[in-house]
């Protein structure tokens, strides 16, 4: 006759499957999720988002002497920036708790590409062309 240590035993590989599986599950469809509005019209790019978990990009053609301005407010999560031409060292790296309001200047012409990326991040971030006079 079996005991019920043989009958616990027997069903621990399915329990351990059906935990794996929930598991799986709950790391692709909940924490990967992202949620945003990105809005980008002369100079500015503005985004919103409840959360952000995936990276987003923008290019700005910018002067030697023009700024970008970036407004952050994050209520949770983190975000990283960067700011910098294709294959060139970043004029800007930076992470959310070195954010707020600040100016980043250009001393080459060219195409500027900011990068953000978000992990379980809610909040706000904009970023605004500055033309030099």
């Amino acid at each position: 006759m079996k005991s019920i240590k043989d009958f616990a035993f027997a069903a621990l590989p399915t329990q351990i499957g059906f935990m794996a599986v929930v598991l799986i599950l709950c790391m692709c469809c909940c924490s990967g999720r992202s949620e945003y509005s990105s809005v980008k019209n002369n100079g500015s790019w503005t985004v919103e988002f409840h959360p952000l978990n995936t990276t987003l990009e923008e290019e700005f053609t910018l002067n030697s002497g023009d700024s970008i301005a970036v407004n952050s407010d994050i209520k949770s999560g983190s975000i990283a920036v960067r700011i910098g031409k294709e294959n060139s060292t970043p004029v800007y790296e930076g992470n959310s708790s070195e954010l707020g309001y600040f100016e980043v200047t250009v001393h080459e012409d060219g195409v500027y590409i900011i990068s953000l990326s978000g992990n379980r991040a809610e909040g706000e971030i904009s970023f605004r062309s500055e033309i030099s006079s």
